[in-house]
């Protein structure tokens, strides 16, 4: 062994290494930190490896759950693309008209049209009406037929009519607008016509010695004047305009249900009600049932709803009070 001394006079210093003798363990300490490092590596590698996998099979699953999704929204949409067994029963949209079809009623068209439109927005396929009215005003449910029409012919939901105790003149020119009219065996159906109420107030005003003056541009301006004594020509022409109308809800009813309406002598356009059994035989209904019976699946309510509680009866009682005003004046009515 060979010993080599460095230092300044006779300072004596440590040996510059170790001995030559040392030499295979400075090699194992050399190679111990190159294997550290080829693990760390190897399991940092490992590790990405394992990342990229978890990465690309949660992708996968968010891909095919997308795709899932996207095929059972078609399948809602789009009855051809069902998978027989997958699908629940279909749900019902049920849309109410109850009551006078007026301004300002329950069942006018600014409550019953954005009714309508929730119900074919939603994901029910068949749209129900149930129609409990005695009719009312022909330019309100003018308005909701087209509404009812126009959103038909954009989802092509099916429609159904079911008839609960009335279902008359202008209540009757609505349903004719359903792909189907279901009725129930106590259900008075028909009315097909028009009338024109008016009062004739004039001999009262004389008995309290009181008439009203009462200026007009032409001879028929005044003709439905409660105050002002009908003539022979206001007459005439008063029967022209609703025989017109009358005429109008006729000839919707030949072109909305002629091949169904059976060939009788009865006429249809009488103004004449008939019963759920009496309606079907001359083709006015397709099926006699309930609500009840002709839906046995899910069946979502979407009004419109009537007020309840206090104030829900005041307003009830407002309605009655507007309409025993609204016998004095003059109207055109589907009844």
């Amino acid at each position: 062994m060979t010993w080599k001394f460095w230092g300044r006079g006779g300072d004596k210093l440590a040996p510059a290494g170790p001995p030559v003798a040392d030499a295979p363990l400075r090699g194992a300490q050399g190679a111990f930190p190159d294997e550290l490092a080829r693990m760390v590596l190897a399991d940092y590698l490992a590790n990405r490896r394992s990342e990229r996998f978890w990465r690309r099979l949660r992708t996968v699953a968010f891909v095919l759950i997308a795709a899932v999704g996207a095929a059972s929204a078609i399948a809602q949409r789009i009855p051809q693309f069902r998978i027989p067994g997958w699908d629940k029963p279909a749900r019902v949209a049920l849309v109410r008209i109850e009551g006078e079809i007026g301004p300002g009623t329950e069942a006018g068209a600014a409550r019953v049209i954005p009714a309508l439109r929730a119900a074919f927005a939603s994901s029910a396929e068949t749209i129900a009406l149930a129609i409990d009215s005695p009719g009312g005003a022909p330019a309100e449910a003018e308005r909701i037929y087209v509404a009812l029409d126009q959103l038909r012919s954009k989802t092509g939901k099916r429609t159904v009519a079911v008839a609960g105790s009335v279902c008359a003149s202008a209540a009757y020119l609505i349903a004719l607008h359903a792909d189907r009219i279901v009725a129930g065996e106590y259900s008075l159906v028909g009315s097909v016509g028009a009338k024109i109420d008016a009062w004739d107030l004039h001999r009262a005003a004389e008995w309290v010695r009181a008439s009203p003056r009462v200026y007009a541009s032409g001879e028929l301006k005044t003709m439905l004047d409660p105050f002002v004594a009908a003539t022979p020509a206001a007459d005439r022409a008063a029967q022209a305009l609703v025989s017109e109308v009358g005429g109008l809800f006729a000839r919707g009813l030949r072109e909305r249900r002629g091949a169904l309406l059976a060939d009788t002598e009865e006429n249809l356009t009488s103004g004449k009600v008939w019963t759920g059994h009496s309606a079907q035989a001359l083709g006015l209904i397709d099926q006699i049932g309930t609500l009840e019976s002709a839906f046995d699946g899910e069946v979502e309510d979407f009004g419109p709803a009537r007020p309840k509680g206090f104030f829900g009866g005041a307003q009830s009682l407002f309605a009655g009070l507007v309409d025993l005003a609204a016998v004095l004046r003059t109207d055109m009515r589907l009844r």
